[in-house]
């Protein structure tokens, strides 16, 4: 399993022109980008994202999930996870390890696969049909979700910075 990171490094003169401080500001910008991408239900392509199956929504609703019909919202764990560290030369945003996987699934989708119970005898979950116990499962996989990365409109918020950063440095403002 790999870990899910999205790294920004511009070919410029780092040393002189963007400073920790900055790198961390552009990782608040990938941060926002992610976060106003799943307010939205938009991915980093710009597409909607696949509606979730009625089962899916039955069960989030009777978990009590404010917002049944959105992806990634349930508690708030995933996105709360992900966090910016400044590297060289560079910023990392990073899912926390606890979420890492759900993020991987999310991402990248799943495949259709059987679910059987670890530690209690029957799997209990909610369908659009009302309260299930069964002994075994057959999930049909989901689709992938690239909720994590950079969108064009990131990129467009990162170049307006760099350029502002870029311009005060060629006018001898830095």
């Amino acid at each position: 399993m790999h870990d899910y990171k999205v790294t920004y490094e511009p070919v410029v003169p780092v040393g002189e022109l963007i400073s920790e401080k900055d790198w961390a500001f552009i990782g608040q910008i990938v941060k926002r980008n992610i976060s106003d991408g799943i307010q939205a239900q938009v991915d980093v392509t710009g597409a909607a994202y696949p509606a979730l199956r009625p089962n899916t929504i039955a069960s989030k609703e009777a978990a009590g999930n404010p917002e049944p019909g959105k992806r990634l919202i349930a508690t708030g764990n995933l996105l709360n996870s992900a966090k910016y560290q400044t590297i060289a030369n560079g910023v990392e945003i990073r899912l926390g390890p606890q979420r890492a996987q759900i993020g991987r699934y999310h991402q990248e989708g799943i495949k259709p696969h059987t679910i059987t119970p670890k530690k209690a005898e029957r799997l209990a979950f909610t369908t659009t049909e009302g309260p299930v116990f069964a002994g075994r499962v057959q999930h049909p996989g989901t689709e992938p979700v690239p909720f994590f990365g950079i969108s064009q409109k990131c990129a467009q918020d990162i170049l307006a910075f760099v350029d502002s950063l870029t311009q005060k440095w060629l006018s001898g403002r830095r």
